[in-house]
């Protein structure tokens, strides 16, 4: 069954269902279901039913030979060699050969273990444990524990505990307990307890306890009690 109801153009041979709801162009020679819904390009060939599902709904584009399966809703594009479930929702791209789940949603590239990258997030990555980035984080890392960066992290660092950082944070840095910054806030630290920057905070400090700074607060300290500076305060 051929489906395509917007501007759809193909040129397959097929046994069973290849469906292209808009704008979708593929040249395929598949024996499963091939589905792309919103310009959605590909070249493939499977050959294990019920075993491999190519699905790319938004300008999705792969050249892949899976043995599990390959999952790209946006903007995916990948080449890739894999035996375990692949996912890219948006904008993902990669080059990779792994044996555990590799989930990125927004231009991720790459792992050994599970790395998730929901949004435009960028790797090159040897990793022990998840290594998490969901909008535009970028990351070269070689990390033990969990790494985190929810919007637009970047960062190059070794670390034995969590990093969170989840609006434009730049780090390197060396630590043994949590970074946290929120939104926006930038840090070259070495620290031994949390330093917690929740819009926009700023510093480069060595503390031997909290720094917390909300709202725009900027500040180059060294401290040993808490440091709180909420709207603008220096």
């Amino acid at each position: 069954r051929l489906d395509c109801c917007l501007l759809g153009q193909w040129n397959s041979s097929v046994s069973s269902e290849l469906d292209c709801r808009l704008l979708g162009q593929w040249n395929s020679s598949v024996s499963r279901e091939l589905d792309c819904r919103l310009l959605g390009q590909w070249n493939s060939s499977v050959s294990s039913e019920l075993i491999v599902r190519l699905d790319c709904c938004l300008l999705g584009q792969w050249n892949s030979s899976v043995s599990s399966e390959l999952d790209c809703r946006l903007l995916g594009q990948w080449n890739s060699s894999v035996s375990s479930e692949l996912d890219c929702r948006l904008l993902g791209q990669w080059n990779i050969s792994f044996s555990r789940e590799l989930d990125c949603r927004l231009l991720g590239h790459s792992v050994t273990s599970e790395l998730d990258c929901r949004l435009l997030g960028q790797w090159n990555s040897s990793v022990g444990s998840e290594l998490d980035c969901r909008l535009l984080g970028q990351w070269n890392s070689s990390v033990s524990n969990k790494l985190d960066c929810r919007l637009l992290g970047q960062w190059n660092i070794s670390v034995g505990s969590e990093l969170d950082y989840c609006l434009l944070g730049q780090w390197n840095s060396s630590v043994s307990r949590e970074l946290d910054c929120r939104l926006l806030g930038h840090w070259n630290s070495s620290v031994s307890s949390e330093l917690d920057c929740r819009l926009l905070g700023q510093w480069n400090s060595s503390v031997s306890s909290e720094l917390d700074c909300r709202l725009l607060g900027h500040w180059n300290s060294s401290v040993s009690s808490e440091l709180d500076c909420r709207l603008l305060g220096q």
